[in-house]
């Protein structure tokens, strides 16, 4: 909860920092109903005698937003019960709120978020409902040095807390990209990423044999993304051009008091390499 009340307190801040503007703003107030719907045709996982299920998802929503010449903020949230045409006993409850404030002005622009989702769910059916919360912050800076040279930086925090037998998650990441406008139809960019993950025990494991069993908690690990882009506008709506990317992931040495385990399988450093050709059409 104590993460909640910080993200939501540095997007209060910055509303009450335009709060002179907020008075003259255009205000939308949406309340609305949220409905899904998933067919899963093997619902148990299993390799013989698969059953299918229908579930159903309803509940209420709102929008609400906010919208000035420098600042534009926005929440977003739903409730949903899930219902189970045959699996009546895994009904299950949904909850998400999605906030965002966007601050522009003439060469640059600070955009702030927040993501709280929580669901009830189970790996297999013969366990009970544990409960998922998982929290998304996030900050990015963008900034025009030059008619044809801009720069973006971001940060990224996830804390994901997950029922037995997950770990939990925690990730922190920085990002970095230039664009570069090398012609009225030619552009080019650079980017690049770090992130870190770090698991734990879920500290919902209030039981000895969970916790014996959770014992080999996964490998803490971290990525790092770069990637090139290059791009020609065909016509205004069409563009083609050639990616390439790389990915290095690393993982942590396991811990020396579980590295005795011969059945235990661990992750080794990772390098990833991409090209991509695309073609795409803007509406």
């Amino acid at each position: 909860m104590r993460h909640f009340a910080a993200y939501a307190c540095c997007i209060l801040l910055v509303v009450l920092l335009y709060a002179g503007e907020a008075w003259c703003a255009v205000w939308e107030f949406h309340p609305g109903v949220y409905a899904s719907y998933l067919y899963d045709d093997n619902y148990e996982g299993l390799p013989e005698e698969e059953e299918e299920e229908h579930v159903y998802a309803v509940g209420p929503s709102l929008a609400l937003s906010c919208t000035t010449q420098h600042l534009q903020w926005g929440l977003e949230g739903h409730v949903a019960w899930n219902y189970h045409k045959n699996n009546e006993e895994d009904d299950t409850t949904e909850a998400s709120v999605v906030t965002h404030a966007l601050l522009s002005g003439l060469t640059q622009s600070l955009d702030l978020s927040y993501d709280y989702r929580e669901t009830r769910e189970r790996d297999t059916l013969d366990q009970a409902l544990g409960v998922r919360r998982v929290h998304t912050g996030a900050l990015s800076y963008n900034r025009i040095l030059t008619p044809t040279l801009s720069v973006s930086l971001g940060y990224v925090r996830n804390m994901e807390y997950a029922p037995p037998p997950d770990d939990d998650v925690v990730s922190d990441g920085g990002s970095l990209g230039l664009s570069y406008q090398a012609a009225p139809r030619t552009s080019f960019g650079l980017s690049g990423s770090y992130t870190a993950y770090r698991y734990e025990e879920s500290l919902e494991d209030d039981d000895e044999d969970v916790q014996d069993a959770d014992d080999e908690v996964s490998q803490d690990a971290q990525v790092a993304r770069a990637s090139m882009q290059w791009t020609y506008w065909i016509a205004p709506q069409w563009r083609v051009g050639p990616s390439f990317g790389f990915e290095r992931h690393t993982y942590d040495d396991p811990a020396e008091e579980s590295s005795d385990s011969a059945d235990q399988d661990y992750y080794s450093d990772l390098d990833i390499y991409t090209a991509a050709l695309s073609l795409e059409y803007t509406l």
